[in-house]
């Protein structure tokens, strides 16, 4: 079943968002009916398509929690706290056997905690007793068991076969059971089987009964086999043989006919994000020749030429805008596993917290939702315990007991906006500006010069906390420097703002994709530079005699704003000549500016980001590397690590 086991997995973990997220508004609207059988209809899914896969296990975990859903859907249970806390709990442990199933791990599901809590919320409910059982892929007779056939009179090892049974979920399934056995006692020698008659007897048979039979006519077991009914599979095989690839064989079909409707509807293929690499890889590449085409084109100047580049350009163009579209999912992806955090995390701290989720069905391209993931979930994890008060302290300050927190994303142009905002208790400057004196992180002149907005960013510094006390929750400090680094990492930006006892708004923008970019080609020496469009804040020609030297850093001012000015000469070890004019580019990332000194501003232009050698990594001020139309390599320069210098 190996080839089909990503296509359980992927839908697997489809259904786990929709109970975690299906469950958390249950707990909100307990009476409503949609809801609960949208969780029964995904628990009878994962029920059904882990047992066609063979994980029993997950399957029998699946069945538990879907009977309860099964009892509160027929109003024979009324939900509470408990049911909700084993719902919940039983989903953990799905993800968790779902997560070894993924990674090759043998499925390990040991629920007990759940199936106790489960009983103890049904008591009526018979208690699970069922013995669990992974079929092997191959038996093999042990020199005992050969012993004794070579003892049988009228058999031999040939005679050998093996017989296993997948049985459907049905309360006379034992009752099945115990009529096979007595058949197959009928026309063979049963050597080994996983369950005793008694286990059987008591009712401990879980999916699979699997024996070893000494058989003369196998065809014979094979008609026996067939005419039973409630029976989901069966499989005569030969002891050497592969039971895995007969499964395949044999489940194909109800494989294919299950996911049909659902492919028909959807038309959808799932595709390797190497692939989709080597993709934009190529794409790139058509780019850059037809760049190079345009350069030629100017010497040659054949209007024939420039039609047959316009037809390439849109081509081009265009497999470039699809191969990024098949890269973009959706944030919902993302954001489906925010409600269950939040959830959880308000419980442990005693809060009330309504939370809401708007723009999930925006799309950005998989390799930065990758990167914005776990900055997500600490700004959320910083939220709840940080942010809202308790719901005393709310009603104390004048506000609702119920804190809101609101997880927000919209299109911009080219740019997809993420806003994480709560009405909590906000960022006292007065202590920032206290824990930043106590670490020396700043001195007081300069402390004194900086703008509110400016102190509360400095919690983007590393290591910087004004947290007392570590909690569970949010961690050890190794905080929002991490997450400013992993946003820079996917070519976004992060924004702060916060007031006191009023909340905090985090406003993250981010690239849709971070293959192609727009730079603007600048001039150093004999060499052309890029500079990512997104941080450049200004071009402009300045005197030389406004320039400043300030703590021996050149400075200038722009509207009242002192920016440390760099000369990128000087920071690739060139000889730097006096001159009266300067041009400038003043870049920006987040809230900071710094000036760059260059030759010359060439032009716009969009790239393809290529890998550099490590060698080349190591060197400040460089993230990058293009080809332009020319032919030559253009480094693209890292604005975040220049404004940290």
């Amino acid at each position: 079943m190996e080839e089909y086991k990503e296509i359980f997995v992927n839908e697997a973990k489809e259904h786990l968002d929709n109970l975690n997220n299906g469950l958390v508004s249950l707990e909100k609207n307990p009476k409503d009916s949609e809801i609960i059988n949208n969780i029964f209809r995904s628990f009878h899914t994962l029920k059904g398509n882990s047992a066609t896969m063979g994980y029993e296990k997950f399957s029998n975990l699946a069945h538990k929690l879907e009977d309860l859903l099964d009892l509160i859907r027929n109003n024979k249970l009324s939900i509470n706290s408990d049911i909700m806390d084993v719902l919940l709990m039983g989903c953990d442990y799905l993800d968790d056997g779902l997560s070894k199933i993924e990674g090759d791990i043998s499925e390990s599901i040991d629920a007990r905690k759940v199936y106790d809590k489960l009983n103890k919320i049904n008591p009526e409910e018979k208690k699970i007793e069922e013995i669990e059982y992974e079929v092997p892929n191959k038996l093999n007779l042990t020199k005992s068991e050969e012993k004794k056939i070579k003892d049988l009179k009228g058999y031999k090892l040939d005679d050998a076969k093996r017989v296993v049974i997948e049985f459907e979920d049905h309360p006379l399934k034992n009752i099945k059971a115990l009529a096979i056995l007595k058949k197959l006692d009928e026309l063979s020698k049963i050597i080994r089987q996983n369950l005793s008659k008694k286990d059987i007897q008591n009712k401990k048979l879980g999916i699979y009964l699997d024996m070893i039979i000494l058989v003369k006519e196998p065809e014979k077991v094979k008609e026996i086999l067939s005419q039973m009914t409630k029976i989901k599979s069966h499989n005569l095989l030969e002891l050497n043989d592969d039971f895995a690839s007969h499964m395949i064989e044999s489940k194909k079909s109800d494989i294919m006919v299950q996911h049909k409707e659902e492919m028909d509807k959807i038309q959808e293929v799932r595709i390797d994000i190497k692939r989709l690499d080597s993709l934009m890889d190529m794409v790139g590449e058509l780019l850059i020749y037809n760049m190079r085409l345009e350069t030629i084109n100017k010497d040659l100047n054949s209007k024939n030429l420039e039609e047959i580049m316009n037809s390439i350009n849109l081509l081009t163009q265009n497999i470039q805008n699809e191969v990024i579209e098949e890269r973009m999912i959706p944030l919902k992806s993302v954001f489906n596993r925010f409600p269950r955090i939040v959830r959880d995390l308000s419980k442990e701290e005693g809060k009330e917290i309504e939370f809401v989720i708007e723009g999930e069905e925006n799309k950005l391209d998989r390799t930065v939702i990758d990167k914005i993931t776990d900055p997500l979930i600490h700004i959320i994890r910083n939220s709840v315990d940080h942010g809202i008060e308790i719901p005393t302290e709310r009603e104390k300050n004048g506000k609702p007991s119920k804190g809101l927190l609101k997880l927000s994303a919209k299109r911009e142009k080219n740019h997809v906006c993420i806003e994480v905002m709560d009405d909590g208790s906000g960022i006292d400057p007065e202590v920032i500006k206290k824990k930043a004196l106590e670490k020396g992180i700043i001195d007081a002149v300069k402390l004194g010069n900086m703008d509110e907005t400016k102190i509360q960013e400095m919690i983007f510094l590393p290591g910087f906390s004004t947290n007392e006390t570590i909690t569970e929750i949010s961690g050890r400090g190794v905080g929002m420097d991490v997450v400013q680094t992993n946003i820079r990492q996917a070519k976004g930006k992060v924004f702060l703002e916060s007031k006191k006892d009023e909340g905090t708004k985090i406003r993250i923008e981010l690239p849709l994709t971070m293959a192609i970019i727009t730079v603007l080609i600048v001039g150093i020496a004999d060499e052309k530079y890029s500079i990512p469009l997104n941080n450049v804040f200004r071009v402009m020609n300045i005197k030389r005699e406004s320039i400043k030297t300030i703590e021996n850093q050149e400075s200038f001012v722009l509207r009242n704003e002192t920016l440390p000015l760099l000369r990128l000469k000087n920071l690739l070890g060139l000889e730097e000549k006096e001159k009266d004019e300067e041009t400038i580019v003043i870049v920006e990332s987040g809230t900071q500016k710094i000036c760059l000194v260059v030759d010359d501003i060439m032009e716009q232009e969009q790239i393809l980001i290529k890998n550099i050698d490590d060698t080349i990594k190591k060197v400040k001020g460089i993230s990058g590397a293009t080809i332009l139309g020319d032919g030559n390599v253009c480094f693209i320069l890292d604005i975040d690590s220049l404004i940290g210098e």
